[in-house]
């Protein structure tokens, strides 16, 4: 049983994620942190967490908490997350990792010296329609992947005090923010990413981050994947569509905040609709980690999974600036 610890409780962490905290197998809620005392209480009220604190040390210095899921602002991850492992606590740390490499590679270098284990919340790979997607994928149902394509939109207007509208606080818009969810799961489906060409842009707000990127991907298997992520749809499906030589794969709805999730699969067979019970995916991320930390296995989704979803973005902000170029990830 791990005894954990929400830094950053209010906002996304309340509604989404510490409701699924208390459902995982394995997981006690033991404490809650956020800067206003009294909203700290109200949320460790909320979800019968043991105690509430006002400051991220505090709640380190709790003898009590085994593991600390890390939900604040990006660039704070990186010194939270050291923090966090100088005081022997295991970390979930939410996507995207951090800033940049260098903030990665410190991560990942920290908590192998503290000797705790780091993972990222890139809770996308634990949706059920996923997993069965990487399945077809994987006993080659769909035969050679040709191309896949992926969306995440959203409607994320110009809000005052927003960090993911602060290159310096968010790193960028809509690409470093939800392309990264679209990058890493594109990845988990069809490998390494070998180069990069991509776009970015403000198609409707005006403030200093992109709203809309568009990105193509070249996999090292010879697969392509096209990456489209906006803050200016409000309407949206947000498929994942994968192409291969024996079969097509369409998926609706498995993207967001969504649960009703359709997957559809084509080949010379005819066309099969799946019915697949849904599991939230951020309870199944923590049980997933529970296990890797009693087994003293690797998490699935360990830092250096973090540090190459940075490494690609990071390529296609520079492949945007050179007009579309395409850039080798590993250079």
């Amino acid at each position: 049983m791990l005894k954990w610890g929400v830094i950053g409780a209010g906002g996304f962490a309340d509604r989404r994620v510490i409701p699924q905290i208390l459902e995982a197998k394995g997981c006690e809620l033991e404490a809650v942190m956020v800067r206003d005392r009294e909203r700290a209480e109200k949320i460790a009220g909320k979800h019968g967490a043991k105690k509430a604190y006002d400051s991220v040390e505090k709640l380190l210095e709790d003898a009590e908490i085994d593991a600390v899921y890390i939900c604040t602002p990006l660039y704070l991850h990186r010194e939270h997350a050291l923090l966090a492992a100088g005081k022997g606590k295991h970390i979930l740390c939410e996507k995207p990792m951090a800033l940049n490499q260098r903030e990665c590679e410190e991560m990942i270098a920290v908590c192998r010296e503290a000797g705790v284990k780091l993972m990222i919340g890139f809770m996308m790979r634990f949706h059920p329609v996923h997993r069965k997607a990487k399945e077809l994928v994987e006993k080659g149902t769909l035969g050679d992947i040709v191309l896949a394509n992926i969306q995440n939109f959203l409607w994320y207007p110009r809000t005052e005090g927003a960090w993911r509208q602060t290159p310096e606080l968010g790193g960028g818009g809509a690409l470093m923010d939800v392309g990264s969810h679209c990058i890493d799961l594109l990845s988990f489906l069809l490998g390494e990413v070998k180069k990069v060409s991509g776009t970015v842009a403000n198609a409707i707000f005006d403030y200093p981050v992109e709203d809309t990127s568009l990105l193509t991907l070249q996999f090292k298997g010879g697969a392509h994947g096209v990456v489209e992520n906006s803050f200016a749809i409000p309407h949206r499906e947000n498929h994942l569509e994968i192409y291969g030589s024996k079969g097509t794969l369409l998926i609706s709805r498995s993207i967001g905040p969504f649960k009703d999730f359709q997957m559809k699969l084509i080949t010379e067979e005819g066309e099969k609709i799946f019915v697949i019970p849904y599991e939230d995916p951020y309870r199944k991320e923590f049980e997933e980690f529970v296990k890797a930390v009693e087994e003293d296995t690797l998490p699935p989704i360990p830092g250096e999974a973090g540090k190459e979803n940075i490494k690609i973005i990071e390529a296609a902000y520079l492949s945007s600036r050179e007009k579309g170029k395409f850039v080798y990830v590993d250079k």
